[in-house]
């Protein structure tokens, strides 16, 4: 990812080519999320058996909606290629499109977008020039309560940034990239090839891995699925107990998740995906300490674990697997446990807790990671 020169639009907007391309206004309000989604974080009461009995975990209904892209071209051509702008940001290659049309995923909320489309003509000659036209389309995108990412291959991928409290774009949490059989047993969901072009307009680098090596294929109990993401192995258990604490045989949590947090410490890491099996609950408690330490509430952390029920995850999630409120000295919910630390916010507490001798992380990393993730 590199900043755009400022003058690049205008260059591409004054050389001479053969093609030119005029867009389609945009059917405005853009919108972003399904009425199902949005009425969702409308409800004040947010837990899972007040949710609309379609959300079951038995389909994938959470993505955000494309936003459908149409165009004109004054010739015909084999192939062309979709570049844009994302804010101030340039990024290369974002789609290959064939016809006069594209859906346009995985943008940031409340962002200004700029959209340009270079061709490749029946010749295979490549329009080296960019766009004859200077015809751009730009648009701003709406706020929404939460950012989802379509990732052919797998499910319930979402950025833990608002873009208020958090930066969009840093760290991501989602299902496993490869050998899901949540889904469906015999045809375990894989990334596919389009998937990772999905990860590369993202500028993905890195992937933690919070599975177990009995949860992986034998050929990447190591590495990642992706050969070019940079792949961190911090296997948690969870099978009932408490994944904050749980410290038994060859699992040491809490030794674990000091060393996830160190990693989060480079910058060199960023953007990176954060996944379990099906990404709920071990990636859900790595969430919650995240969103934790960057001053979301509850409520806001609630939904964002909740949110999985939108997705193909074989069983549902509740609230009670955070916090168990009918008793709240109980120690088995990770969530109780943070509540029962010292501190005046819940930051405060998650600060508290991972700064202490539980799990051992110096003041100045929290601090770094904080300053990295802030918004």
């Amino acid at each position: 990812m590199k900043k755009i020169i400022p003058s690049l639009l205008i260059v591409f907007a004054l050389v001479g080519c053969d093609t030119e391309f005029t867009f389609n206004e945009l059917e405005t309000p853009i919108k972003v999320q399904s009425d199902l989604v949005a009425d969702w974080f409308k409800q004040e009461n947010y837990d899972y058996s007040d949710m609309d009995s379609a959300i079951t975990a038995r389909a994938d209904l959470g993505d955000n909606l494309p936003i459908h892209i149409t165009f004109k071209s004054s010739s015909k051509f084999k192939e062309a290629y979709a570049y844009y702008t994302e804010g101030d940001e340039y990024y290369g290659t974002a789609y290959k499109v064939t016809t006069n049309e594209l859906d346009f995923v995985n943008y940031r909320l409340n962002t200004k977008y700029t959209i340009w489309i270079r061709p490749e003509f029946k010749s295979g000659t490549k329009d080296l020039n960019g766009g004859a036209s200077g015809n751009y389309l730009t648009f701003t995108t709406p706020d929404a309560p939460i950012r989802t990412i379509t990732v052919d291959g797998v499910n319930n991928f979402r950025d833990l940034g608002d873009g208020k409290k958090m930066k969009q774009g840093m760290i991501y949490r989602s299902a496993t990239l490869e050998n899901n059989d949540i889904a469906n047993e015999t045809n375990p969901l894989n990334i596919t090839h389009e998937g990772e072009l999905a990860l590369n307009r993202l500028n993905m680098r890195s992937e933690i891995d919070l599975r177990k090596d009995e949860e992986k294929s034998e050929q990447y109990k190591d590495k990642s699925y992706i050969g070019w993401l940079n792949y961190f192995k911090a296997p948690l258990y969870y099978g009932g107990e408490n994944i904050l604490t749980y410290n038994k045989g060859e699992y040491n949590n809490p030794a674990t998740i000091r060393d996830i947090f160190g990693y989060l410490n480079n910058e060199s890491h960023y953007p990176i995906d954060i996944h379990c099996v099906r990404g709920t609950d071990r990636t859900g408690c790595i969430a919650f300490l995240i969103k934790g330490l960057l001053g979301f509430s509850w409520e806001e952390i609630y939904r964002d674990y909740l949110f999985s029920n939108f997705y193909n995850i074989g069983t549902s999630v509740k609230k009670d697997n955070i916090y168990y409120s009918i008793n709240p000295s109980v120690t088995t919910k990770y969530g109780n446990v943070i509540e029962q630390t010292e501190g005046e916010t819940l930051k405060d507490k998650v600060y508290n807790y991972l700064s202490s001798d539980k799990i051992g992380l110096e003041t100045t990393v929290l601090d770094h990671i904080i300053n990295l993730l802030k918004a």
